[in-house]
């Protein structure tokens, strides 16, 4: 059977064909725009859908920043710790239940430094290796995080999204299917990028935000504040 006879015989049973897209005045296609899906309605308001205490949140994005040696390692390990175990080891509620998983990925350090940690925070809290089966933790020796950048670098050191690097991610997290992502520290995934242009930042955030959506997780940005900057300011 040939294409053109699948055809005729679509016709003879009602179709019509193909409609040409919608076009603005210059010819870039459109999509029709329905005014009920942006009307205010209070009968289908979703709760937020919180993971972690009230930090963190699914489909949204939390940032931890402090000047370095604060803490913020410790404290993001601790609480992957707690969603994948299931356990308010912190004292924070674990919501939704069922099966959580964490993963962290760590930009500065090897995996084997991370696990180190993960070792020193279960064996605190008497947290047994087969209890966190359900936390991923990915470092600098891993080739999936070498190639992780979220910026790139073009002419007069302008900064500009690296898709490859959000597609790498999306990857991972189709992959591994995580309630929470750990990102640490930003710099370090920025590759070269300038973390202090608001604009390029601001697509970075869009992006990370859009990947949080989609697989309905909550992503823990951990950051540095400036040199010289101290817990008073």
């Amino acid at each position: 059977i040939t294409i053109a006879t699948v055809f005729d015989l679509a016709k003879k049973n009602g179709w019509q064909g193909w409609s040409p897209p919608a076009a603005d005045e210059g010819g870039n296609e459109t999509t029709a725009i329905d005014p009920a899906a942006y009307r205010v309605s209070f009968s289908n308001i979703r709760h937020r859908q919180w993971l972690y205490g009230v930090d963190l949140v699914r489909g949204d994005i939390t940032v931890t920043a402090s000047p370095g040696g604060a803490g913020k390692t410790s404290l993001a390990i601790g609480m992957t710790v707690c969603i994948a175990t299931g356990k308010a080891l912190l004292g924070e509620r674990i919501w939704g239940g069922g099966d959580l998983k964490a993963m962290y990925i760590n930009a500065e350090d090897s995996g084997t430094e991370m696990r180190r940690r993960v070792l020193a925070f279960c064996q605190k809290h008497t947290i047994a290796e087969q209890d966190i089966s359900r936390l991923y933790v990915a470092g600098t020796d891993d080739p999936r995080v070498q190639r992780l950048s979220f910026l790139r670098t073009v002419e007069k050191n302008a900064s500009a999204l690296d898709l490859t690097g959000f597609k790498q991610l999306d990857s991972l997290l189709v992959a591994l299917r995580p309630d929470l992502v750990i990102l640490d520290p930003l710099v370090a995934l920025c590759g070269g990028g300038n973390t202090n242009d608001n604009a390029a930042m601001s697509l970075v955030m869009r992006e990370l935000k859009s990947l949080a959506i989609k697989f309905d997780c909550a992503v823990l940005i951990i950051h540095h504040t400036r040199k010289g900057g101290d817990l008073s300011n």
